[in-house]
């Protein structure tokens, strides 16, 4: 018999005698499936799908719950092995395969089959078929993720069939046990000369015996490996001797003059004496290094144990003394080193020796690294929890503020309040929030809160002249900007001296940035250089944008109803907006009357535009920024169209900055536009803003007024405040394209494609913002 074992694979077989070995099997089978998220199916007949159910259940498998997930299914041979009372191997194997395939599909880890065979027998199965289909499943269960247990009834089939079915399973089942078959072929060879049932018995017997051999084998080599472990911490030093080896021993049993440990120092990359024993004067240990430098080196490096025979030349005299002996590897740690100055044979029994006490000093090694990276790792862990407590403690403030940014009215309050919670904070000596002018480019100081002890005053002048105070530089950078550590560099820049004389160690500053617009800049001057990691600047940063935000809802609300405005009139000249290559391709007139915000980041244009529909496609065929126009009605003198209007255009950066437009007429040349700002809004911010985005916009004239009539404008804001977005949107849509004209110039359904929604969506839309409207003009307001 060949001695050749192919490659194992988890196709195993259970030549069974006794109902209760098949249900033990299959359950010990199943239960490893079941927890390693396998799929698993029993296909055999229905008399003993009950006792495997009862016998999982009893296992602590909720069986029902499976069944119902479809982790555990039960089908019969006809379902699987027959078509039309027929078997075929390739038909099976080619199911078996999409039963695979389903299973990765919907999630499970792999498959475990299991099935019975007796049906066999009944069916007037060519067994020279079956036996292909056993050899095809092997393929399958070798590359695929699944497992497979056949079970054989021995009183079923004989002997011969059983001992050519034992050579085509790589594994046999043994109790709960899979053993590698010592017997399995690939492919099977099949005896010439048929096998009797003492054949069956004897390889039987023999698979029994080779699993007891493995048990044995494995049990030993656990127990050597405890007696190891035993013997380690038998001779483990105390903390308060770090490395101490059992020297004595050496020395009585080998008869050794010298012994020592060198291990390996990261820093200074050599191998350093840690540990010695002398037990002989005539050869000092200190002078052994520059003779066996190499064969230490190369010990340590290779891992492999090595012996030595030199001559080592007294300091003091001109006589030389012989010294032999071993050098053992302690893992990655060093070198183990005992020696002798007379000739020195060691036997096998003291090799173990050495390397039982080579083991013991390895061990401490470990032992000592393990404990120094547990230290490192609480100190890491005390530095994280403490971070955590700051940031825990930061996001706290961040929470409170939220709360207070509810109620505040004015640009003022926002920031007097954010700079005052966050002097609650204990790591923060004092902040500081304030305002930038960008045509003076000078800082405007709005609050302190803290005690700043005077810094502000004492900078003063540095604040003006200096790019280095980061205030200053977040607001030219528009760019969050932090000092770790306020003491370097050198030579020192006065803020820094200034700072530091106040107990500052480390600063951020942030710039309140919302839409490119800087609503001012928020400094904070820390106690401590070790707060300002990634993380709590995140949480800075977070706070600051939440505080920006807040401002520009604020000024989006006045823009609507504040009393006072500043009404500003522009002049862009470039052709790359589309109003004006419009009116410069198609020689017309372009006069803005609505813009309706929509929800995918896009807007609607109403025009009024004396160009005819033909023309004005073909314009928005190429114009990048348009993606659509709709006309909405014809008039006596032009058209009105709605436009859907997409990308970078400068109505939407207006509208970004809150920023209301009131008017919009394009000649060939320019386009001409009058704006509301609200009255808080600076106009030069607002101009730097704009200009950053579109350089040749000419500001024309600005003015301060007052809103011309009140009471409709708070009326119109209370309106759009109860209507949701898309009710807005869809109102103005309708409003403007004339659906309420009579008779109606949009029908409902064209204005549901124009907002890309359903008929009875816009009819919703309709019905619950006339209601809502309604409920102003009659409700209890």
């Amino acid at each position: 018999m060949s001695t050749h074992h192919p490659p194992s694979h988890e196709h195993s077989v259970l030549i069974h005698e006794a109902e209760a070995e098949v249900v033990d099997g299959v359950i010990s089978f199943f239960r490893e499936g079941l927890e390693s998220d396998k799929q698993c199916i029993y296909v055999g007949g229905e008399e003993r799908h009950q006792s495997i159910t009862e016998g999982l259940v009893e296992g602590g498998i909720d069986v029902i719950t499976r069944i119902g997930s479809g982790d555990l299914l039960f089908r019969l041979p006809d379902h699987i092995y027959l078509e039309n009372s027929e078997f075929d191997s390739v038909r099976t194997v080619d199911l078996l395969e999409e039963l695979i395939d389903t299973a990765l599909s919907e999630g499970y880890n792999g498959v475990c089959i299991a099935g019975e065979t007796s049906w066999i027998t009944d069916s007037d199965v060519d067994l020279d078929e079956w036996r292909e289909y056993e050899r095809r499943m092997n393929r399958v269960f070798r590359e695929r993720p699944a497992m497979g247990l056949c079970l054989y009834n021995r009183s079923r089939f004989s002997a011969d069939l059983l001992s050519d079915t034992l050579c085509s399973h790589p594994k046999v089942a043994e109790g709960s046990d899979a053993i590698e078959n010592i017997y399995y072929r690939s492919p099977p060879e099949l005896s010439a000369v048929a096998a009797s049932a003492d054949d069956l018995d004897q390889k039987l017997w023999a698979l029994s015996q080779h699993q007891e051999t493995q048990r044995s084998l494995s049990e030993r080599e656990q127990y050597l490996e405890s007696l190891n472990r035993t013997i380690q911490q038998a001779n483990h030093p105390g903390k308060d001797e770090p490395l101490k080896l059992p020297f004595d021993t050496i020395r009585n049993s080998l008869d050794a003059s010298i012994a020592s440990i060198w291990v390996y120092d990261e820093e200074t990359g050599s191998l350093e004496l840690v540990e010695k024993k002398q037990f002989d004067q005539t050869v000092d240990i200190e002078e052994i290094e520059p003779v066996l430098h190499d064969q230490i080196w190369g010990a340590f490096t290779d891992r492999s144990k090595q012996t030595f025979d030199e001559t080592i030349a007294e300091s003091t005299e001109s006589d030389t003394n012989r010294l032999n002996g071993a050098l053992l590897p302690l893992g990655n740690h060093g070198v183990f080193l005992v020696a002798n100055n007379e000739e020195w044979n060691l036997s096998e029994p003291d090799w173990h020796l050495l390397e039982t006490v080579a083991g013991i000093a390895e061990a401490t090694l470990d032992r000592q690294e393990y404990e120094s990276a547990i230290e490192r790792k609480n100190s890491e862990l005390e530095r994280q929890n403490e971070r955590l407590r700051r940031v825990e403690r930061i996001n706290e403030v961040f929470q409170r503020l939220s709360d207070v940014l509810i109620s505040a009215s004015t640009r003022r309050e926002i920031l007097t309040a954010a700079c005052d919670d966050l002097t609650t904070i204990e790591d923060v000596a004092f902040a500081w929030v304030g305002g930038f002018d960008t045509a003076t480019e000078q800082l405007e100081n709005i609050h302190i809160a803290g005690d700043p002890d005077g810094y502000f005053d004492a900078i003063a002048s540095e604040w003006e002249a200096t790019e280095t105070e980061p205030s200053w530089a977040a607001a030219m950078t528009r760019d969050s900007q932090s000092v770790q550590n306020v003491r370097s560099p050198t030579p020192m820049q006065d803020w820094r001296k200034e700072a530091l004389q106040r107990g500052v160690r480390s600063v951020i500053s942030l710039p309140l940035l919302y839409d490119e617009e800087l609503h001012g800049v928020l400094t904070v001057y820390l106690r401590d250089a070790r707060v300002l990691d990634e993380e709590v600047r995140g949480v800075f940063e977070r706070l600051s944008g939440l505080v920006a935000r807040t401002i520009n809802g604020i000024e989006r609300k006045r823009a609507l109803v504040g009393d006072r405005v500043t009404e500003v009139k522009l002049r862009l000249h470039s052709d790359e907006h589309a109003a004006i290559q419009l009116v410069s391709e198609l020689d017309c007139q372009f006069v803005l009357e609505g813009v309706v915000p929509a929800d995918d980041e896009s807007f609607h244009v109403f025009a009024g535009i004396d160009t005819p529909p033909e023309q004005l496609l073909d314009f928005v065929e190429t114009a990048p920024v348009v993606e659509t126009a709709t006309v909405v009605t014809e008039r006596e003198s032009d058209y009105l169209y709605e436009c859907a209007v997409t990308g970078d255009c400068f109505l939407e950066f207006l509208l970004e900055h809150n920023v209301v437009p009131k008017t919009l007429v394009a000649n060939n040349e320019s386009a001409h536009t009058v704006l509301d700002l609200p009255g808080e809004k600076s106009v030069s911010e607002f101009m730097h803003a704009f200009r950053r985005r579109y350089p040749e916009v000419e500001l024309v004239s600005k003015n301060q007024r007052e809103r011309t009539v009140r009471t409709p404008a708070g009326f119109r804001a209370d309106i759009q405040q109860s209507l949701t977005q898309r009710q807005l949107e869809t109102l103005k849509t309708a409003y403007f394209g004339g659906y309420f004209e009579w008779p109606r110039d949009t029908s409902t359904e064209e204005l549901a494609e124009m907002l890309g929604v359903t008929h009875p969506t816009i009819s919703r839309h309709l019905r619950e913002a006339h209601r809502r409207v309604l409920t102003e003009i009659f409700g209890d307001k």
